[in-house]
């Protein structure tokens, strides 16, 4: 029994360890998969993020998701920045909320084109 119960001290939190890196994982993937359907869009619209069509329209899927944006459920995702030139938008896990993963195309962010883990990831 005490070996049991040591074995299973050692496994349940390298299992809810294991978790948590899913759900990051998730909101990380949810992010570029969103990040790549908005720069497809921009490419259709002649390089703007935000006319004709807003490619920073997430409120219901929309334009997003004719350009192959899954929108999971089990991923918050918010659009910070749509204009002419670019785009940013950050996302986290609903059962991780700490870690908040961000995307940016603005030229002046060193991190520019790159989905970048927050503090809390």
């Amino acid at each position: 029994m005490i070996i049991i119960g040591i074995l299973a001290a050692i496994a349940i939190p390298v299992f809810l360890n294991q978790r948590e890196k899913a759900w990051a994982a998730a909101a990380a993937s949810e992010l570029r998969n969103m990040a790549a359907a908005a720069t497809a869009c921009s490419a259709d619209n002649g390089g703007a993020y935000d006319a004709p069509v807003n490619c920073g329209d997430d409120s219901d899927g929309g334009a997003l998701e004719d350009y192959g944006w899954s929108n999971d459920s089990q991923v918050d995702t918010n659009v910070t920045l749509a204009d002419a030139n670019d785009w940013a938008a950050n996302a986290s896990h609903v059962n991780f909320g700490p870690c908040v993963y961000t995307f940016t195309t603005v030229q002046a962010d060193p991190n520019t084109g790159k989905v970048v883990p927050g503090a809390g990831c």
